[in-house]
């Protein structure tokens, strides 16, 4: 189990590297700065395909601000492709919850260090951190499950290697 929101994922696929652009090529369009969330007219991914790399994002239709960014490279492999994919947060978002963890940290480190009489000022912290967390991560999750299942439907291959 991954404990931080960043994965590296491999897929092998039987398609050509050339097969594989194409079926990629396919499901993902250019990214809009401002879009209608109709899914019946939108591909699976916004981004950019350039030669054997690709970075994209899956288009959803609700806000997530911990959808996955997403970075592949295609490579030869015998008769089919390898597809290495990276996961990650969006910058922004790493910033604003690395800013939030230290902020509510810091007041948890001050609770535990000031802590006399009074126990109850260490759970408000502490849950703080723990919501924190699970709100990251289960976002991440939801959406980095939903991205595997995707990319190995497009690739027609499967996931060999799920190194956290």
């Amino acid at each position: 189990m991954t404990f931080l929101p960043f994965e590296t994922i491999v897929i092998e696929t039987p398609l050509t590297k050339e097969e594989t652009i194409s079926n990629l090529s396919k499901s993902i369009e250019p990214e809009k700065s401002f879009r209608f969330f109709n899914k019946s007219d939108t591909k699976d991914f916004e981004g950019q395909l350039r030669g054997n790399e690709f970075e994209i994002k899956r288009i959803i239709s609700y806000r997530n601000s911990f959808l996955p960014i997403i970075k592949g490279r295609l490579q030869t492999f015998g008769t089919g492709t390898r597809v290495t994919v990276n996961m990650r947060l969006h910058a922004a978002v790493i910033i604003f919850m690395a800013v939030w963890f230290g902020g509510v940290g810091l007041f948890f480190l001050a609770s535990l260090l000031g802590l006399k009489d009074n126990g109850d000022t260490i759970l408000f912290p502490l849950g703080m951190l723990l919501f924190g967390y699970a709100l990251t991560m289960g976002g991440y999750l939801f959406e980095s499950y939903r991205t595997k299942e995707i990319l190995t439907d497009i690739t027609k291959g499967r996931i060999v290697s799920n190194a956290r």
